[in-house]
């Protein structure tokens, strides 16, 4: 009898998520594994934005990592402390499922005293103010923000694209699309 309880039970969960008008199917899509990596996205036509030489969202560069993922709203999947840095502590918070090629969505890097001087960014979720997101054509990056690029060859691969000098925001452009965004202050 209890077998068929439990059952009868686990059966109407399941009914009652995947059913058309469960109040669950309002909530916001996700992106991304299990574990705390999932990234919201509110809405499918509003990604995360990103602020040229700022940060990502309410995010931004030079506050503590604590401080950011509370703002962003995000658990990290990872998260450590690298010492192999140029001789400098770092430290790092990944988020998300990480792409084909072993990058996560967005990666946040603090110095010593955990203050943010980096936000990677490579998935589209994330999106300029002006539309520009990884993946977007060469062409559409140079037409919108032209006037401040500054272009630079970063290795045989990449195109570098960078606005701002020592806080910045640099788009590496591979194969005419942009392959990742990072806002930075270094």
């Amino acid at each position: 009898m209890k077998k068929i309880f439990f059952i009868c039970l686990i059966l109407s969960g399941i009914f009652y998520f995947n059913f058309p008008y469960s109040p669950f199917n309002s909530l916001p899509p996700y992106q991304g594994g299990i574990k705390g990596g999932w990234l919201p996205v509110a809405n499918a036509q509003e990604p995360i934005k990103i602020y040229l030489n700022e940060g990502v969202g309410k995010a931004k560069l030079g506050i503590k990592d604590s401080e950011a993922i509370k703002l962003l709203k995000m658990k990290p999947v990872k998260s450590g402390r690298d010492t192999e840095y140029e001789g400098q502590i770092v430290y790092f918070n990944l988020f998300g499922t990480k792409d084909k090629d072993n990058n996560y969505p967005l990666e946040i890097y603090s110095d010593a005293n955990r203050k943010i001087f980096s936000f990677i960014i490579n998935s589209p979720l994330f999106v300029t103010q002006e539309g520009i997101s990884v993946n977007s054509d060469e062409q559409a990056l140079v037409k919108v923000y032209g006037k401040i690029l500054k272009k630079n060859k970063a290795g045989g691969i990449y195109i570098k694209y960078s606005t701002g000098s020592k806080k910045g925001t640099d788009f590496y452009v591979k194969d005419k699309k942009v392959a990742q965004i990072i806002v930075r202050s270094y």
